[in-house]
């Protein structure tokens, strides 16, 4: 299992470079995956902040090119998980943000209210920087 882990963090970094190199934004789904799956099996918090971190700096870039609404909302579960892990004020702001304006959209969705309450209860417990 160690194995698959470094073999994937290395797999993750290429796949990154790779985008960073050539701007591609197709390369784009599958790193911030790569990432997402990396923090899930990360060992220290060390890890899954960093993890978190690159899949949110990525999803960064890739909400300029696809503002979907899925590709937002993964986004602003990443930012959450990210401001969650690293105990920082500003991702979850930033992911309360976003679902703000995917809720004025759809101001009935259950789905969006629940993520907008998780964030202003992360804030509450967590928002302390």
């Amino acid at each position: 299992a160690e194995q698959a882990y470094v073999s994937l963090v290395d797999l993750a970094n290429l796949v990154r470079d790779c985008y960073l190199k050539t701007r591609e934004v197709w390369i784009l789904p599958k790193v911030t995956e790569y990432y997402m799956t990396l923090a899930e099996m990360a060992k220290t918090e060390e890890e899954i902040i960093a993890h978190l971190h690159n899949s949110a700096a990525l999803y960064g870039e890739w909400i300029l090119a696809d503002e979907s609404e899925r590709v937002r909302m993964k986004y602003s579960d990443v930012l959450l998980k990210l401001g969650i892990f690293s105990e920082q004020r500003e991702p979850i702001a930033k992911a309360r943000e976003i679902l703000a304006e995917l809720r004025k959209k759809a101001p009935l969705d259950i789905d969006l209210t629940k993520r907008i309450i998780a964030c202003d209860k992360a804030m509450k417990k967590w928002g302390k920087s």
